[in-house]
């Protein structure tokens, strides 16, 4: 993996390629993720060719505009994969709050995405909401700040075997990088008023909807609101999983994300809104 910093939008963003065969597969993370928090997911993927980048103020990219709307992480993240040399066509993964990103991508700039894949995602901030409580332990970036109070955390509130194999996600928790206070505070206000309902009815992307049955932050009916409104979706629920499925379930989720992906022509199967 190739990290490199690019000056883009008045910020230096930290991004990391993977060269690989294919389309380029752009990953775009969960709040206040740095790159290394990923590192389990690209590892299940060699050969691929990948691009992953921090968000401002996450990790070790840069926060010097106080506040972006979702509009404007979009348009960030195509200046990011012009200055990345992906100026062509991609594929995306948007993950949690990295999901509500690559709708937006898709509705903003349709005609550079081709497939993509939502992970533990919603249609926003108008959504079914999971244990108050828990969102509420996910509204400080506090969380980052070690390894092992980022690991207790989700132990007690990601579900799925986060909650009695933590050393599932102790391992990866050292990784972590404590983002901003302004960057994380960014990204959560991103979602204030953010909702793709209006507009999931227009995206013609073909849609791979991944979900967890074990999510209490984000709740499996929307994944299947996601899926009855996306026209080209299909929704592929993991059973048991929560909503780290990405770092817990890796080997499923990568198969099911790889299946979609490599298929030649997915335009007959994916209007009959069939759970896999």
């Amino acid at each position: 993996m190739d990290i490199s910093r690019l000056q883009i939008a008045g910020e230096i963003l930290r991004v990391a390629k993977q060269p690989g065969d294919g389309l380029p597969l752009v990953v775009c993370s969960e709040l206040g993720a740095n790159l290394e928090l990923m590192q389990p997911f690209l590892d299940a993927l060699p050969g691929a060719h990948i691009l992953l980048f921090e968000c401002p103020g996450t990790g070790l990219s840069t926060q010097n505009k106080p506040l972006r709307r979702m509009a404007g992480y979009a348009r960030l993240l195509a200046e990011t994969l012009d200055a990345s040399g992906c100026a062509g066509r991609v594929d995306m993964v948007g993950v949690g709050w990295g999901g509500f990103l690559a709708q937006k991508f898709a509705h903003d700039f349709p005609k550079r995405l081709r497939r993509m894949v939502l992970v533990s995602s919603s249609p926003g901030q108008i959504m079914f909401p999971g244990r108050v409580q828990d969102i509420l332990r996910l509204a400080t970036p506090a969380r980052f700040a070690s390894a092992r109070r980022y690991t207790k955390i989700a132990k007690d509130v990601y579900g799925g075997r986060a909650n009695h194999e933590p050393q599932l996600i102790r391992e990866n928790a050292e990784s972590a990088i404590l983002p901003s206070t302004k960057g994380y505070l960014s990204q959560l206000l991103a979602v204030v008023g953010f909702s793709s309902l209006p507009w999931l009815h227009r995206l013609q992307q073909p849609t791979l909807i991944l979900a967890g049955d074990d999510d209490p932050i984000v709740p499996l009916v929307n994944a299947r609101l996601l899926n009855l409104l996306i026209p080209r979706s299909r929704l592929q629920v993991i059973k048991g999983a929560g909503h780290l499925l990405l770092v817990t379930r890796t080997d499923d989720a990568v198969r099911h994300i790889n299946n979609f992906l490599r298929r030649r022509d997915v335009r007959q199967e994916l209007p009959t809104k069939e759970t896999l």
